[in-house]
């Protein structure tokens, strides 16, 4: 989905126009970097566990904001990406594009923690 400039919940067939012409982001990195997420979520959920998550810079960055928008956090911090098809569509297509969101994540604290 970071690809799309449009149709993002491919209610459509998709075509050339929906598609970004500067393509960012690699395929393998996203979905192990979600599946580790998801992980360790639900072990801290269940244990109570203090962790940090790790992830580098650049390319895994859409695997943490998918995360991060679909457990509504990201609205704490950034309240133009809600979690509706609005803010899923501004997400996506504002990606990794001038003027966008960055396609780099830095350390967020939960509201509360602050």
């Amino acid at each position: 989905m970071i690809f799309l400039n449009d149709n993002v919940l491919i209610k459509e067939p998709l075509k050339h126009d929906h598609i970004k012409n500067r393509l960012l982001g690699h395929w393998g990195t996203c979905p192990g970097l979600t599946m580790v997420y998801a992980h360790l979520n639900r072990l801290i959920r269940k244990t109570g566990l203090d962790a940090l998550y790790v992830v580098g810079p650049g390319h895994g960055a859409p695997a943490i904001l998918s995360c991060l928008w679909l457990e509504d956090s990201l609205g704490a911090f950034l309240p133009e990406y809600p979690r509706d098809y609005d803010g899923l569509k501004r997400l996506i297509t504002t990606f990794s594009v001038p003027g966008g969101f960055p396609r780099f994540v830095c350390t967020l604290s939960h509201p509360k923690t602050i």
